[in-house]
């Protein structure tokens, strides 16, 4: 991690109280989810609620962070001011092999069907990490 990167008790305290698992498992390595214990089903984004049955019974839990890529696109204007020297860049969908699908950079070349895995990144701002997907050649 970079030497201007928060402190762990900064990076904490700047992510929402349900996705710290999450990001906390990444910064070590880990790739964890939410999972229902009602109905035994992953899912992401990390919220209150099972988004398949509505249980509230959440725990995260390990998995493998391979995965597809099902949609890819180059954004070539910035979205806010904050990316402008980062254009262009690649975001992709991927569907995991677990299941759930997200939203991750990619190299500018990625095109579906390619295999990925997801990562994080240390970036300046909260949460301080993206999610990468990284080409499994």
């Amino acid at each position: 991690m970079s030497a201007d990167w928060p402190a762990a008790e900064e990076r904490l305290r700047a992510r929402d109280p349900l996705s710290r698992p999450f990001w906390a498992g990444l910064e070590e390595g880990r790739f964890l989810v939410p999972v229902c214990r009602a109905c035994e089903r992953p899912h992401f984004y990390p919220r209150p609620l099972c988004p398949h049955c509505g249980s509230r019974e959440i725990a995260f839990e390990a998995t493998s962070p391979d995965g597809v890529v099902i949609s890819a696109t180059t954004l070539s204007r910035a979205p806010e001011p904050q990316w402008e020297g980062e254009v262009p860049y690649t975001l992709a969908v991927v569907r995991l092999d677990a299941g759930i699908s997200l939203m991750a950079r990619a190299p500018n070349d990625t095109k579906p069907g390619d295999r990925v895995r997801i990562a994080g990144e240390p970036i300046a701002a909260p949460p301080f990490l993206r999610l990468v997907a990284i080409r499994e050649d």
